[in-house]
């Protein structure tokens, strides 16, 4: 599901970078590109998803205990990837990219105040990474909270100015 959501990100990222890079270029940039490299990390640390079936079938398979012992060690080194440094920085790395950009968010005309708002929160408590224990898996939680108010308010405001630009009616 993490892999699918930072596909998704990317072209938002882009299209936040289009529309604030006016407000403070320098700011927008560096969140764009901490943005974009942070979803990178988080979709490499997922390697383990799609890795992880096979090697489960491999080790069906096994015909000794020493093939199962193997398949076990690389199973377990793929885990160790997938909640690992590249999980922790890329997710670490998306939250404070995500509080730039939404702080310039704030002072910008084309979005509004609780767009803003619920961006900031979101991306607040979206620093931790759940891998540090109990008190970053409750942040991550409580960060999906802001997120979908966030999400909603953003593709409406991207539909308005889609349409603003086409000069056709806008999205109530």
């Amino acid at each position: 599901m993490l892999l699918v959501d930072q596909i998704l990100f990317v072209p938002i990222i882009l299209a936040l970078y289009v529309t604030l890079r006016r407000v403070d270029e320098s700011l927008v940039l560096l969140g764009t590109v901490g943005g974009l490299l942070g979803a990178v990390l988080l979709m490499v640390s997922r390697e383990a998803t799609l890795s992880l079936p096979a090697l489960s079938d491999q080790y069906a398979l096994a015909a000794d205990d020493a093939q199962r012992a193997t398949t076990l060690a690389a199973g377990q080194t793929l885990l160790a990837t997938f909640n690992g440094t590249s999980f922790s920085i890329g997710y670490a790395l998306v939250g404070l990219s995500g509080l730039l950009i939404t702080s310039v968010m704030l002072r910008s005309s084309a979005f509004s105040k609780a767009t803003a708002s619920c961006g900031i929160a979101t991306y607040a408590l979206a620093v931790v990474p759940p891998t540090v224990g109990a008190a970053g898996v409750i942040l991550s939680l409580v960060s999906l909270l802001p997120l979908v108010p966030f999400l909603l308010l953003l593709a409406r405001r991207f539909f308005q100015l889609a349409a603003d630009s086409r000069g056709a009616p806008r999205y109530a």
